[in-house]
């Protein structure tokens, strides 16, 4: 599954990848936790109980882990923390190339390529 959509998602990831789509995308596990917590409250017809929040909050214990890790990590390496939003929005500008150089070249390669194997499909038959 690509993509599932949640009533009432977060406003922001509390992952460290970023991405352009805008507000309300999460990391799967992140999706998971969401959408048990809208199922859960589907069921009941009202919020969740706080025990009921920690049961779910279970299914984050290895995200919180890897999240913990990577924090650590730079900042031993002195390095901004990977999920901080400055963090997030100097990675998407260095690697975004839409628009740029590369890009251009890869469109052309990628057309090329497209070309040679047409022209192949077409010497077999």
């Amino acid at each position: 599954m690509i993509q599932v959509h949640l009533t009432n998602p977060p406003s922001e990831s509390q992952f460290w990848r970023w991405h352009s789509a805008g507000p309300g995308m999460l990391s799967t596990i992140e999706a998971i936790y969401t959408a048990a917590v809208e199922v859960a409250t589907f069921h009941q017809g009202f919020e969740c109980e706080q025990s009921e929040h920690e049961l779910l909050l279970s299914l984050l214990w290895i995200f919180g882990l890897i999240r913990v890790a990577t924090a650590n990590t730079a900042r031993k390496n002195g390095k901004p923390l990977p999920f901080s939003d400055t963090d997030k929005r100097e990675r998407q500008a260095r690697l975004s190339y839409i628009g740029t150089e590369k890009h251009k070249q890869d469109k052309e390669k990628g057309r090329i390529l497209k070309l040679e194997t047409a022209k192949r499909k077409q010497e077999i038959l």
